[in-house]
């Protein structure tokens, strides 16, 4: 049986043994966490397996175990009766929930948390499992349907939620202009569920599918069903749409503006003048929660490393005091917050610059504000919300 979905799970090792926060525990007794694990998880794993895993962790710590058995060669690389447990955020909970009951005391086996010394004990691991996160049955989504016109060509996990997808039709791509977005969905019984998504991609690259850049809200209406679909599941796409697209000839520095996976449009724009040959002097400001969700950095730092792309990215941190994010000695807080201070350490001129917006509307609206603050005028400044400013997020919607 399948646990539910989502659920984070809290993994707290004592001296006595291992506590969750649904308040199930169990001893030590002298076994090691690769034997003990598999009880809360609902997993089974085979004897080939739990041999090697008996002999690679007979004193591990709880994290490494559980990063071994959610690796390639533990339970979610599928060898196992675990495919849907997913790797654990890397994020230490600075102290026990209040509804569970803690054995209490020290790990004696050497836990390697240095960020906290709560006074409940050691620190919790979170580490989410979920039904069938990897296996699209398990939501009802159908293999096959008459109306599925595209395939998941490829996929790359950046962190735990964050994944680039190549959306690659089956009959002759559409055109898009950069900026633009396409809507993918699969069909949950008689029900479509889907989801617009912005391009990355070059518009000018239109052979290995639509590149899109996709978060997972755990819970949420559909990015569960992307995010457990396999490479080469059929789905549908939607043709292009979307007027958040560059101004044709316009030679002035873009400032491209970015919360989250609102970058996605803008790496879409720099690809597609690369391939034009115009590339013109752009400048990223994107604001994230954590140091892991800072997307398209090697990309982007490499154009301007190499000189390829007159690019400047600047992230900034909004948790900076998240033991998650220690050691980052970047620009901190939200992104509306830094820009005219970094426009102004990059000697940005307003009269010469065209701004845009891409992301989360209470973002945009605080962005704009800075901006004209800044002395750009409002003809120089485009936007694109991906929901209706004080509503819950659906899309992306053009203003």
């Amino acid at each position: 049986m399948s646990p539910p979905f989502p659920h984070p799970k809290h993994f707290h090792e004592s001296r006595a043994g291992v506590t969750t926060n649904d308040g199930v525990f169990s001893p030590w007794n002298g076994q090691s966490p690769l034997n003990v694990l598999p009880a809360f998880l609902s997993c089974t794993v085979s004897p080939t397996t739990s041999a090697t895993a008996s002999r690679l962790f007979t004193s591990a710590t709880l994290p490494e175990a559980i990063g071994w058995l959610t690796s390639s060669k533990g339970f979610g690389g599928g060898q196992s009766g675990c495919p849907w447990v997913s790797r654990p955020v890397g994020r230490r909970m600075p102290s026990a929930p209040p509804s569970v009951n803690q054995a209490g005391g020290a790990s004696p086996r050497g836990l390697p948390y240095t960020h906290h010394e709560p006074p409940l004990g050691g620190p919790w691991l979170e580490v989410y499992v979920s039904g069938g996160e990897r296996d699209p049955a398990t939501f009802g989504i159908l293999a096959s349907d008459p109306a599925y016109n595209a395939v998941l060509a490829a996929r790359i996990d950046d962190t735990e939620t964050l994944a680039r997808v190549w959306i690659k039709p089956t009959g002759v791509p559409v055109p898009f202009e950069p900026g633009q977005y396409v809507t993918i969905g699969v069909k949950v019984g008689e029900k479509w569920m889907q989801r617009p998504y912005s391009i990355a991609s070059s518009a000018r690259d239109l052979a290995g599918g639509y590149e899109l850049y996709l978060r997972l809200v755990r819970g949420g209406a559909f990015t569960p069903l992307a995010f457990s679909l396999p490479v080469g599941h059929a789905l549908r796409v939607l043709p292009p749409k979307g007027k958040f697209t560059m101004q044709p000839d316009d030679d002035r520095v873009h400032l491209f503006i970015s919360s989250g996976t609102g970058i996605a449009p803008f790496v879409s724009m720099a690809r597609t003048l690369l391939a034009d040959g115009r590339p013109r002097r752009a400048i990223y400001l994107n604001g994230v929660s954590y140091v892991s969700d800072i997307g398209y950095a090697e990309l982007l730092n490499g154009w301007s490393a190499s000189g390829e792309y007159p690019a400047t990215y600047v992230p900034t941190i909004s948790r900076p005091n998240d033991p998650a994010n220690a050691g980052w000695t970047g620009r901190t807080g939200r992104v509306e917050s830094i820009i005219r201070a970094a426009l102004g350490d990059l000697s940005v001129d307003p009269n010469g610059a065209v701004a845009y917006l891409c992301g989360n509307p209470d973002m945009i609206v605080a962005a704009e504000q800075e901006l004209r603050a800044y002395g750009l005028p409002d003809e120089a400044i485009h936007k694109e919300l991906y929901w209706p400013a004080g509503k819950q997020p659906t899309g992306a919607i053009e203003s």
